[in-house]
């Protein structure tokens, strides 16, 4: 069938039929202007309305102060959004009314923090009552249309909506002041130890690693001004501040809030952070959760022998988490900086993004295929640990609540479905009381599993078992003898499961090792199912806890706890990890005390002696940093290697850590992590994990337009500006893309139908034409498409096809554009497309 007739009398003129066009396209041109000009006015309107409504808000905070002057905040807000564009601006009170589109309108009302309740700006006759903290303005306009009036929309309304609110932000602030220049040095999720002083530090440089109790309470003496800001939730910092600030220097308000370049006093308390006084309440800060922490820019002393320090200057807040502290340090896990106060609620501009909606005609060729066939290697934790309950830390007396028994449990179903049920002829009767109520039938694919079990080390002797390799054919037959085989190594492994074996600490990243090399053994990247394709290569991980044995330096296979000495790859600076809470944690030459154990401690594990990242002085990567770097080169294998797809399920209730904490959301592919911490969540991630695999179809056989990197948006020049690297595609036939700047552009679509590249294929992988040859396998005899797409396979490559559709994006445009949806055929036939998927 030759595709360049058939579209030539596609494309045959039919007479009559111009007036009809004529009138059509008409209306279609005054859409078009409706959305360049109208639409365009309207975008440039609300976005002018959105800093109007920003600017005023903070300017009628400014006003409001703490018990402010109601007229007073009316006049800020006026002047403010005249400032910005939006003049002679009408208050309303109460509802909306209709709009006249020669005025613009606003409503103000003050906020309290924490409540739903509302006051309307300027009702008040005088001072504003203490209890409000905060003002909202909303901003409202309608313009009259100047093309869209024919198609019936006389006018169209933009509003904007903003709030700001003294010190929103500053809930959970806590009296411990920490360095700006420190902080701004942290990255999200690394973990700083700060000495406490009241003495000055005298090399200026080392005062960041320091920090201060701040002192914004009236209590009748230092330590209990103190103890009052640690304790329950936090001050609001609204209090005391420095009223007569250091010579030189001056506060920005003086309002008895702390904003940016404020003097606030340093407490006279020589408490520390572990004296017995503040245990309880530091302890109960240990609680996981998110604090506030103000910062200095610069610290302030008297005192010319001894000197003490007495203010600090107020440089912002930083969001952490308190994970540890000592006689006379915290350790902090930095999450982000906050908004200096006022925090003001600002609404993030999404990008500028173009939508656009294909129909499923953007198609290639490939057979119908219902079934994935997949090399799975599990990599099994069988530590000491593993005897314990799944909610306990003990061993287990009822093997059924054992963490061993629901691995165990969790294997005996997932073997039987991905051997037993995957690898049987296609449509035969699988069902088994493992899965009742299930109707399970055979898939006929061709599935591989081995299995490598770790605790102190990788083991790969007896019960674990590799790859199967033998016989080699894709031919059912030897389909069922491989998977004979397997079967009968699985149910040995899986009876082997006993509390009794379970024993040793935790190598994650050897398991992780172990199971790459089962890949490599037996040349798995080179492997194909029945049809030709790629067999899919993945890895699941089953641990109940954090990797904590050396996978390289002078320590392999050693568990590092707090007495193991590291050195240097030269063999000198010895160095011992600690637990942050060790007194001897300031002193990394000397092993940690015994009653300070780290074999528990993810942040320790992940970060000592080195975390994998930058400068390492000659240090191996700790424990966990080790299992990530693993991961990453199985997920990261380029051709002719393939990347290895890895699930890693947390078994067994892990209390205060969770998945991020002991970074198995790290090693895992998207999606893939599973955190079980019951029965209940252990089924479910099964259920999850089969469902995913069970997918019909190749990933690479979706009819996902920009999948095959033949859909392009370029710019006027022709330059491309999107496509595969910043495209979204579902397998609904819509696109999302991003566009750098206003402009016109064109989404283009080549479809290539004679060659190899039409196939979606990877780096270094082929596809041969004569697997589409009927006489290859009878069951293809008789089909429609195989021959013709065979033929086709053997000629000359050749672009047949190309379809553009213009677009421009407006000035000051926001939101997401949508062109619409447009149908393009590109194939000789709609009765030839791809079964895969629907």
């Amino acid at each position: 069938m030759n595709l360049s007739r058939i579209m030539r009398r596609v494309a045959q003129p039919v007479a009559g039929q111009s007036l009809v066009f004529s009138a059509i396209l008409f209306f279609v041109l005054i859409g078009f202007a409706a959305l360049a000009i109208d639409t365009g006015e309207a975008f440039s309107r609300q976005r002018q309305q959105q800093a109007a409504s920003t600017a005023a808000t903070i300017s009628g905070l400014e006003a409001l102060g703490v018990g402010g002057d109601d007229n007073a905040v009316v006049a800020s807000i006026k002047a403010a959004l005249a400032a910005n564009g939006i003049t002679d601006a009408e208050a309303v009170v109460g509802d909306w009314p209709v709009l006249d589109p020669d005025l613009n309108y606003y409503r103000a009302f003050y906020t309290q923090r924490g409540s739903r309740v509302e006051y309307p700006v300027g009702t008040f006759s005088g001072s504003v009552p203490s209890e409000f903290n905060g003002i909202r303005v909303e901003v409202r306009s309608a313009r009259n249309t100047i093309f869209a009036q024919a198609l019936g929309v006389d006018t169209l309304e933009v509003s904007a909506d903003n709030k700001a609110t003294w010190c929103q932000c500053a809930t959970y602030v806590f009296p411990m002041a920490v360095s700006t220049d420190k902080m701004l040095g942290t990255l999200p999720g690394q973990s700083v130890t700060l000495t406490w002083t009241k003495t000055k530090i005298l090399n200026a440089v080392d005062e960041k690693n320091h920090f201060v109790w701040a002192e914004w309470t009236t209590s009748a003496n230092a330590d209990n001004r103190l103890k009052e800001s640690l304790g329950g939730s936090g001050d609001l910092i609204k209090g005391f501040t420095e009223t007569t600030p250091p010579a030189g220097y001056s506060n920005t308000s003086n309002n008895g809030i702390i904003n940016n370049e404020d003097w606030v006093k340093v407490s006279d308390s020589l408490l520390q952070p572990g004296s017995t006084t503040l245990n309880t309440l530091m302890t109960a800060l240990k609680s996981g959760k998110p604090i506030l922490l103000p910062t200095f820019s610069k610290l302030n002393y008297t005192g010319s022998t001894n000197p003490k320090y007495t203010s600090f200057r107020a440089g912002g807040f930083v969001r952490v988490i308190l994970t540890g502290f000592s006689t006379n340090t915290i350790t902090l896990r930095y999450v982000d900086a906050n908004a200096n106060c006022p925090c003001v609620d600002v609404p993030q501009p999404k990008p500028s993004e173009v939508k656009l909606a294909l129909d499923q005609k953007l198609i290639w060729y490939l057979p119908s295929v219902t079934t994935t066939s997949y090399d799975i290697a599990l990599v099994v934790d069988v530590s000491g640990s593993m005897k314990w309950c799944w909610n306990t830390k003990t061993t287990c007396g009822t093997n059924a609540n054992a963490r061993w028994y629901l691995v165990k449990e969790f294997l005996r179903k997932f073997s039987y479905k991905m051997l037993d049920v995957w690898n049987a002829p296609e449509g035969t009767p699988m069902n088994s009381a493992l899965f009742p109520g299930e109707e399970l039938f055979g898939k006929g694919g061709d599935n591989r599993i081995s299995v490598i079990r770790f605790s102190g080390g990788a083991r790969t002797n007896s019960p674990s078992f590799g790859f199967v390799n033998t016989p080699t054919g894709s031919d059912q037959a030897s389909v069922t003898t491989r998977t004979n085989t397997m079967k009968a190594s699985m149910t040995t492994f899986i009876n082997w499961i006993t509390s009794g074996n379970m024993d040793g600490s935790t190598a994650g990243a050897a398991g992780l090792d172990g199971g790459i090399r089962y890949f490599d053994n037996v040349s798995a990247d080179s492997r194909k199912d029945r049809f030709g394709r790629p067999i899919k290569l993945v890895m699941m991980m089953l641990t109940d806890g954090l990797t904590n044995v050396m996978f390289e330096g002078n320590n392999i296979g050693d568990q590092n706890h707090q007495g193991v000495q590291h050195l240097t790859a030269s063999g000198t600076s010895p160095r011992y990890c600690k637990d942050p809470n060790d007194p001897s944690a300031g002193n990394v030459r000397t092993p940690g005390n015994s009653g300070y154990p780290i074999t528990d401690l993810p942040d320790v594990q992940a970060n000592c002696p080195w975390n994998g990242e930058g400068n390492s002085g000659g240090y191996a990567r700790a424990p966990i940093a080790s299992l990530i770097q693993v991961s990453d080169r199985a997920r990261n294998r380029v051709a002719p290697k393939r990347p290895i797809s890895i699930v890693a399920i947390l078994v067994g209730d892990q209390e205060r850590f969770g998945l991020a904490d002991l970074r198995i959301d790290r090693i895992a592919s998207t999606g893939g992590a599973f955190y079980a911490k019951d029965p209940n969540s252990l089924n479910n991630a099964l259920r999850s994990i089969l469902e995913s695999l069970a997918q019909p179809c190749y990933e690479r056989d979706a009819l996902i337009p920009a999948a095959s990197a033949k859909v392009t948006v370029r710019d006027s020049t022709g330059a491309v500006v999107a496509g595969m690297g910043n495209m979204q595609a579902s397998t609904t036939g819509n696109l999302i893309f991003t566009v750098p700047e206003p402009g016109n552009y064109s989404f283009i679509a080549e479809r290539r139908v004679t060659a190899w590249s039409e196939f979606p294929l990877g780096a270094g992988e082929t596809l041969d034409p004569n697997m589409y040859n009927p006489t290859r396998d009878p069951r293809l005899t008789g089909t429609t498409y195989l021959p013709q797409l065979y033929n086709r396979l053997q000629a000359a490559e050749d672009i047949v096809y190309r379809n553009a559709i213009p677009f421009s994006i407006p000035e000051n445009a926001e939101g997401t554009i949508d062109l619409g949806k447009y149908t393009m055929i590109i194939a000789e036939n709609e009765a030839f497309k791809g079964l895969c998927p629907e």
